[in-house]
């Protein structure tokens, strides 16, 4: 299956106060580790910011969101619109453990549900919208709830048809417990990034 890998690089980073994109870890910034595990799963990639001259190095076509002060969803608006394939996964660049086993398994629950418009996990209870599969079908729905001034993305998947994925799916897929909640990390304060940091140094 082809698949459109969509980065979302847009958040305002406020709990951290740095760009959380641009963090260092093992010599390279979170972002690039990310693009390059991307682009071995996907056809095409996109980055969406409203910062293209921050991540020019990346070298990947870049997107603005039609609209500032929107949030993630206008982000998953502004990539959905410029891909072609049916299927996108939508990631957000704060997973410094962003696992590629989850990648398959998402892509394999969209063989099963047919009708799926949406592809979300759900781990231990939480909603994972910033790390999940959209079909092209999704965007005049994620444009409709942002012409009505709806932000969340939670408004959007409530008009769609989704298909959860769950821990015990992963489990079921081989991973781990503690692989599960590694590969949904994602750093939000500085206290989370000096624990990657240090765990990465043992």
């Amino acid at each position: 299956m082809e698949l459109t890998g969509i980065l979302l690089a847009g958040g305002k980073s406020s709990r951290m106060g740095v760009n959380k994109a641009l963090l260092m870890i093992e010599g390279q910034t979170n972002i690039e580790r990310m693009k390059q595990k991307l682009e071995t799963v996907t056809n095409k990639l996109v980055l969406v910011t409203n910062e293209p001259e921050v991540f020019r190095f990346l070298q990947v076509p870049m997107i603005k969101d039609k609209k500032t002060d929107q949030g993630p969803l206008a982000g998953i608006e502004a990539g959905l619109s410029v891909v072609n394939n049916a299927w996108n996964l939508v990631v957000a660049c704060d997973l410094p453990f962003f696992d590629l086993r989850v990648i398959d398994i998402l892509v394999n629950k969209t063989k099963t549900s047919p009708k799926a418009q949406a592809i979300i996990p759900i781990i231990y209870g939480r909603e994972n919208p910033l790390y999940a599969l959209y079909h092209q079908k999704a965007l005049p729905v994620v444009e409709n709830q942002l012409r009505q001034g709806k932000r969340r993305i939670r408004d959007v998947l409530a008009n769609l048809h989704v298909e959860n994925l769950t821990e015990k799916d992963l489990m079921e897929a081989g991973m781990t417990m503690d692989e599960i909640e590694l590969a949904f990390f994602n750093m939000n304060r500085p206290e989370d990034y000096n624990w990657v940091v240090s765990r990465n140094s043992l």
